[in-house]
């Protein structure tokens, strides 16, 4: 399932895909046949499925896009090996888009405005921050990490709940591109917004 996300960058759309949530009998159906032996190629069932959940989600929102069937989208790789549409008349090259996965999230990033990146993470508990800063930090940089640690303890919980956080990089879209971050609610903060919106708590 895809979210559509709130604006990180006026020209760029954002997409959360829920990899958990997926058909994978009907998003099979929707893969090309290179798609299709890659996903048999995980050795790992859930690592298997998470994929074919990624590459039907990207084909469901560029096909919405585009006008198109999921299943007719056709992908070329450049030399990173990432995937980009094929510049067909029915795939136009002036809609780019990217991708990132991050356990069960994958985040689709899409604009006719240039080259776009975007970056999803799913954030960890650091059980003494200080103590690992020891191991690598000069004394002057401890100090200032320190000061901004104690100043900004009580906010600390909030970063480490396991939530995933993203960058969009618009990377054609200014002389000297922004990133905009964005923590991602998890699946219990959707729920609880669901609830609101429909007179419960």
């Amino acid at each position: 399932m895809a979210t559509l996300l709130p604006p990180a960058h006026p020209d760029v759309r954002v997409w959360l895909v829920d990899l958990d949530t997926d058909d994978t009998a009907a998003s099979l159906a929707l893969l090309s046949p290179d798609e299709t032996a890659r996903a048999g190629r995980f050795a790992f069932d859930h690592h298997r499925r998470r994929f074919v959940a990624g590459r039907a989600g990207l084909r469901r929102i560029l096909a919405d896009e585009l006008n198109l069937r999921p299943a007719a989208l056709s992908f070329t790789y450049n030399a990173s090996g990432k995937p980009e549409l094929h510049p067909t008349a029915h795939s136009p090259r002036s809609l780019r888009f990217n991708v990132s996965h991050s356990d069960r999230y994958a985040l689709v990033a899409t604009t006719t405005a240039g080259a776009v990146g975007v970056d999803i993470e799913k954030t960890r508990p650091i059980a003494d921050v200080l103590r690992l800063a020891r191991t690598a930090f000069s004394s002057s940089e401890l100090e200032a990490l320190t000061a901004k640690f104690l100043r900004q303890s009580r906010c600390f919980p909030i970063a480490t709940q396991g939530t995933p956080s993203m960058t969009v990089v618009p990377g054609a879209l200014a002389p000297s591109p922004a990133r905009r971050s964005i923590t991602v609610p998890g699946p219990a903060a959707a729920a609880r917004r669901r609830r609101r919106r429909a007179g419960g708590r």
